[in-house]
């Protein structure tokens, strides 16, 4: 489930494969995968 509003889904993809997509994207980018996840993991 969702921990922590969202930064649960950050502190794993930080330690995830996608460490470097992240670094690569910017914060606006980020945010909306970060809203794509949390529909499509329901």
């Amino acid at each position: 489930g969702m921990v922590g509003g969202g930064e649960g889904i950050f502190n794993t993809t930080l330690t995830g494969p996608g460490l470097v997509v992240v670094q690569s994207m910017n914060e606006t980018v980020f945010r909306e995968a970060l809203v794509a996840q949390k529909i499509y993991r329901r």
